[in-house]
């Protein structure tokens, strides 16, 4: 299914901490932090529009890279419905993580 830019953005936008600049919930280090791609300035300003509400809104910074978009690479098989695979320690990783109580 095809969505538009914004929605995609919104889901991303509350299903991660805008505010860890040091990785996402018990993923730590550089390769788990955050970036948003656009594939043009319209999508860029949407992007980038939307990160300066949540910032004034929030009264904090937020670390998310702004990135033009240059190639797409799958998940790797062991990734492809992780919590489908895996229920159990998906459900620990929510736990461990704070995400869920």
């Amino acid at each position: 299914k095809k969505v538009k830019y914004q929605e995609l953005l919104e889901c991303f936008l509350t299903h991660v901490d805008l505010f860890d600049g040091e990785g996402q919930y018990i993923d730590r280090g550089r390769s788990y932090t955050l970036a948003i791609y656009y594939r043009n300035d319209e999508e860029k300003l949407i992007a980038s529009s939307r990160l300066k509400e949540i910032e004034n809104k929030m009264q904090k910074k937020t670390y998310v890279a702004l990135e033009p978009f240059k190639s797409f690479y799958e998940a790797s098989e062991d990734h492809q419905d992780y919590y489908k695979k895996n229920p159990e320690e998906f459900e620990k990783e929510l736990i461990t993580s704070g995400r869920k109580k």
